[in-house]
């Protein structure tokens, strides 16, 4: 019974398509719109730009400008200096997480060339560059922006994610005294 159903619906679905494809159809002249007048000056010839001129190359200080993030949106040009507490902070301290995240971020070619300065700083120092050096590297390499609610009002906040780095060992040791047995109650998976 299903095969006669098959059988019939294929061949009405072939003799629908050979109707189809007997039939032509010619397009309809559509006549043009009348042209408007208009009283608008010519235009003159189009400037020509000479044939022997080259693109002119970005230097290594304009590329780092474009590797910036642009001005857009809430987002506005702010001073290193207007951050609070920046000259008190332990900026050495976040160092080690910037060269974890430079060791992929290296290649791609926005970032190469802060990531190149970034290991260049970290071998001079042992991998343990001082908190004026790692702030000097972040102002050459970084822009900072201030950002604003939509009715222009400073205060809110601002979430942010990072993914930790969690250390563990499958053996109890002075170092890792406290086993985990299970994922905790209240861990937020994003």
């Amino acid at each position: 019974m299903r095969k006669i159903a098959h059988h019939t619906l294929l061949v009405l679905l072939t003799l629908l398509m050979m109707a189809c494809a007997n039939k032509s159809i010619k397009p309809v002249a559509v006549p043009a719109p009348p042209q408007a007048k208009c009283d608008c000056p010519a235009l003159g010839a189009p400037v020509q730009v000479p044939a022997s001129s080259k693109p002119v190359e970005a230097t290594a200080d304009q590329q780092k400008q474009l590797a910036k993030l642009p001005d857009y949106g809430l987002l506005q040009m702010a001073d290193w200096n207007d951050i609070d507490g920046l000259q008190v902070d332990n900026l050495s301290l976040a160092w080690p997480a910037w060269m974890q995240s430079c060791s992929t971020l290296i290649n791609k070619p926005v970032w190469k060339s802060a990531c190149t300065a970034a290991q260049k700083l970290n071998n001079e120092t042992a991998s343990k560059p001082q908190t004026q050096a790692v702030l000097n590297y972040f102002q050459e390499y970084f822009s900072v922006y201030k950002t604003s609610n939509v009715d222009g009002s400073e205060q809110g906040l601002i979430t942010g994610y990072y993914q930790p780095l969690l250390k563990g060992s499958r053996t109890k040791s002075a170092k890792y005294p406290n086993p985990l047995y299970a994922a905790p109650d209240d861990l937020i998976t994003v």
